[in-house]
């Protein structure tokens, strides 16, 4: 498996994994799309030891890919805010995925002790998002002139549409109701947030090609059986 298959497939898991939602409403026959989906991995959840390890999985690979995101962004001041906003996403998240609500749907949190651990999620949570769409509105800015022209569209549509609008929508709605309708705009905020990452990996991947392409042996384009002369050897001469 080459480099950048593995580029590829590592941000996808990710994504998916991010997006754990529609796992937990397979297995639970179709329901439970209408709950706040920090509350999936709350203590007394069917599946919710699926959830955390899904969500805790998702940071570790992220940071795994990081490092080869880094190389393919344009240098800059915005290529150190596009990775630490990322890397905030994927450890929060990780942490989130630890530190969970401690409440499941319909059920209050009474005690100071968990309300004291519903904060924490909460703000793990929060940090989580934050970071990962200050990154996303930086790669926008360094890539938007230099491009890949695809790379800064999908940073431009997810930061406006899932980071701005549908984090607005489920913020207003789950104050005022209905809740189905808060629901659904933070399940199309975190899918935006799995494609992202997945965006992530398609410019590693992609970089990671044209690397490979430049350190690859120089061919004959002639036909002679020669292989082309380097830069050095025509510098020494015949």
């Amino acid at each position: 498996m080459g480099r950048a298959t593995t580029l590829v497939l590592t941000s996808a898991v990710a994504g998916l994994f991010y997006s754990n939602f529609v796992l937990d409403w397979v297995l639970r026959g179709f329901e439970g799309m209408g709950d706040v989906v920090s509350n999936l991995s709350a203590p007394g959840e069917p599946f919710a030891v699926v959830a955390r390890v899904t969500d805790f999985l998702c940071g570790v690979l992220v940071l795994l890919i990081l490092p080869s995101v880094r190389r393919a962004l344009p240098p800059g001041r915005c290529r150190p805010v596009v990775v630490g906003g990322t890397a905030v996403f994927a450890v929060a998240a990780a942490a989130a995925a630890v530190i969970t609500t401690p409440c499941g749907p319909d059920i209050v949190c009474s005690s100071p002790a968990q309300q004291r651990q519903g904060d924490l999620h909460l703000v793990l949570s929060t940090v989580s998002d934050v970071g990962l769409y200050i990154g996303t509105a930086a790669a926008w800015l360094t890539t938007r002139r230099v491009g890949p022209r695809w790379f800064a569209l999908a940073a431009w549509w997810l930061f406006w549409l899932a980071g701005l609008v549908a984090t607005a929508v489920f913020g207003f709605f789950a104050e005022v109701g209905p809740e189905w309708v808060a629901a659904t705009g933070q399940r199309v905020h975190i899918v935006g947030m799995s494609l992202w990452i997945l965006c992530l990996g398609l410019l590693a991947a992609d970089a990671s090609v044209h690397v490979a392409r430049a350190a690859s042996p120089r061919r004959d384009p002639a036909g002679t059986g020669r292989r082309p002369r380097t830069a050095a050897e025509d510098k020494r001469g015949p």
